[in-house]
């Protein structure tokens, strides 16, 4: 299969950094991120989502790979994507000039290269970084991962060279015990056609007793997914569940088509695994491919009740309900039975983390009409003080289910006035404040100030954008370019008293509402704002918005 490379992802935070290159192939739209050896050649191209991490711009050559060749690479060099093979990127930075930006990119370029001396430096600079209490677990951990003190030589290009001779004895007698060993170990020192055509010959001639055919087939469908499915359908079915490796291949054969033998087998694997003596928790193994036939809605009565028996055994409660119950109920949404399981632990349980969140919030998305769990989410984000993202999930899932309902968006006006810390779970409430047009008019402001002090923000355009479309974006004169502190307050005070009121009235509100101390002439500012906007003024400056009905008595226009 041929891809072809497209562009280059990563986090850009203004710094030299490796980045990700992705590829196209012709008869998808999605795009492949390459996983490589320890040599840089390439062994199979995952799905990759280059958005999560963000494109950067650059001038991407038509290059093309398939597996087995030599990866490309890609690192950020004074604002500039450089992409090439291994071999360019070593002779590159091996310029010490290049890696004087921080002391954890130093050391990616130290292990990339394999220079003993830049690596011993990195780590020190790294570890004076971090706080003193961490130093000496990070030194510890680096350790583990970089590589042998000895300097390696540049990345080979990709060469022509032929590895028959070297690899004759993997073409000779498969029942050797020993095979499996041999050629995980080459597979390990790099990927090579031959390598693949050996693997794939040996699981043809091979008894599929051997306890690494499952690992070394697992390989082969990453890498050969169309050669070796056949060889893993019949294996699958033969072996019924008794290797180690059966999950795995399972999961990635059974997408291929719905073989009745294979879904079979894939019942008796779950039902053995489950029923074995002196065992708790069958794994995640077999949580997969529960999933997989869930998926699938094969048996969902027989999976229903495999579900019930493991739930005693399942690790944690939230996870039972996340992994177990929610998606059975999104299945089969009127079984009481599996409702009642959820809402117990969901109103029970005293723990408030993101778990919990997701069920509740996943349970009302569910049921909907369920008033009484309605209640107690809206009840929660009211009284308890729950950890921002908790907030915010349970709130986004009661919006989502009674749009109309003012009180969340007071609860939500409320919690964005009141929050310490304006971090992403505050952008993202008042960002859907602002498109909704619920946004309070002390949060417009709040959020207009939060513009002007975080330059640069990833959601700044998104937030910018919002306020500049926002009903409060009126309440400006010619020459600026957002609302002042008291044409806010005002509009807010004039809200508050229903849209009309007496300037007494209108005095208390601002009282009220006012979130700066008052300066002595504070009335006389209040009826200049009404005047600013109320086209029957004197000093009428802005678009419409007030209209004095009798002296001394106010609304909003017309």
């Amino acid at each position: 299969m041929r891809y072809i490379l497209s562009g280059v992802a990563g986090k850009v935070l203004g710094h030299e950094t490796f980045l990700i290159p992705f590829f196209k192939r012709d008869d998808s739209n999605r795009c492949f991120a390459q996983e490589l050896d320890r040599n840089y050649d390439i062994i199979c191209f995952a799905p990759f989502e280059p958005e999560l991490y963000g494109i950067v711009p650059s001038k991407v050559k038509s290059v093309e790979r398939t597996v087995g060749q030599k990866g490309i690479l890609s690192v950020l060099i004074d604002g500039n994507a450089v992409i090439g093979e291994p071999s360019k990127l070593f002779d590159l930075l091996k310029d010490s000039k290049v890696n004087r930006a921080t002391p954890f990119f130093a050391l990616d370029v130290a292990m990339f290269l394999g220079d003993k001396r830049r690596l011993s430096a990195a780590v020190a600079a790294t570890a004076d970084a971090l706080k003193r209490n961490h130093r000496k677990n990070w030194i510890e951990q680096v350790a583990r991962i970089a590589p042998r003190a000895e300097s390696k030589k540049p990345p080979a290009k990709v060469a022509e060279t032929h590895f028959e001779d070297h690899f004759a004895e993997l073409f000779t007698n498969p029942q050797d015990p020993e095979w499996p060993a041999r050629w995980l170990r080459e597979w390990a020192n790099g990927t090579h056609p031959t390598l693949v055509e050996a693997a794939l010959w040996w699981l043809n001639q091979s008894t599929d007793g051997n306890p690494e055919f499952g690992n070394i087939l697992s390989i082969m469908l990453r890498v050969q997914p169309d050669a070796a499915l056949r060889i893993a359908s019949e294996w699958l079915i033969a072996t019924d569940g008794r290797n180690k490796h059966w999950a795995s291949v399972f999961i990635r054969v059974v997408h291929k088509g719905r073989d009745r033998r294979l879904l079979k087998s894939a019942l008796n694997y779950l039902d053995a695994h489950l029923h074995r003596p002196k065992k708790g928790y069958p794994g995640d193994s077999w949580m997969r491919v529960w999933s997989t036939l869930l998926n699938l809605s094969y048996e969902l009565e027989t999976l229903k009740m495999l579900a019930l028996q493991v739930g005693p055994k399942y690790p944690s409660p939230p996870r039972f309900i996340n992994d177990i119950i929610i998606p059975l109920l999104k299945r089969e949404p009127g079984d009481e039975n599996l409702y009642d399981i959820a809402f117990d632990w969901v109103t029970s349980t005293a723990t408030r983390n993101v778990a919990w969140a997701r069920a509740y919030a996943e349970l009302i998305r569910i049921r909907r009409d369920e008033m009484s769990l309605y209640r107690y989410g809206a009840y929660a984000i009211r009284v308890e003080a729950l950890p921002n993202r908790v907030w915010l999930r349970i709130w986004r899932a009661l919006i989502e289910v009674r749009p109309d309902d003012p009180e969340l968006w007071d609860l939500a006006n409320a919690w964005v006035e009141g929050a310490k810390i304006r971090g992403a779970s505050w952008v993202a409430v008042a960002l859907t404040l602002l498109r909704r047009d619920q946004i309070s008019a002390a949060n417009y402001y709040a959020v207009t100030k939060w513009l002007e002090e975080h330059p640069g923000h990833s959601k700044g355009s998104a937030v910018a954008a919002a306020v500049a479309e926002n009903p409060y974006a009126e309440l400006t004169f010619a020459g600026q370019s957002k609302a002042g502190y008291w044409a806010i307050l005002v509009e807010e005070a004039l809200s508050s008293l229903g849209g009309e009121g007496s300037l007494s009235e209108l005095y208390g509100a601002v009282e009220l509402l006012a979130t700066r101390p008052l300066p002595k002439t504070w009335k006389s500012l209040v009826r200049r704002t009404l005047g600013d906007f109320s086209p029957s003024s004197t000093h009428f400056r802005g678009k419409p918005r007030y209209r004095q009905v009798r002296a001394g008595y106010w609304r909003f226009w017309p």
